[in-house]
């Protein structure tokens, strides 16, 4: 796994790649909430030790991209669309999330 981790060029292909298979394994719960925890975290260690952001959250990155297809850009939190969406099932809103970031990653290709 760690192998896997390390061919992986940034967050969008960790996701994608590896988390959303196992999501238990690294968010603890298969939910949007706990996936939010996790890149918050990442987040805030990509500002402390990176010089530079990953294309996930980059001016033309997912958030951004997806709150744009979303026509939501006055919400608090990106992942309120997405509950929305998935109508309140916030394991539904987390399978909807890799969804729409791979379409991220497609349409960036």
């Amino acid at each position: 796994m760690i192998t896997q981790i390390k061919n992986c060029s940034d967050l969008t292909d960790i996701l994608l790649n590896v988390i959303r298979k196992k999501p238990g394994m690294f968010l603890g719960k298969n939910n949007i909430w706990s996936l939010s925890t996790f890149l918050n975290g990442y987040e805030m260690a990509t500002m402390m030790y990176r010089d530079n952001m990953d294309s996930f959250y980059s001016e033309n990155g997912f958030k951004k991209w997806f709150l744009t297809i979303k026509n939501a850009h006055n919400v608090s939190f990106w992942e309120i669309p997405l509950i929305e969406e998935a109508e309140g099932d916030e394991t539904k809103a987390l399978e909807l999330f890799f969804n729409y970031l791979e379409e991220y990653q497609n349409s960036i290709k």
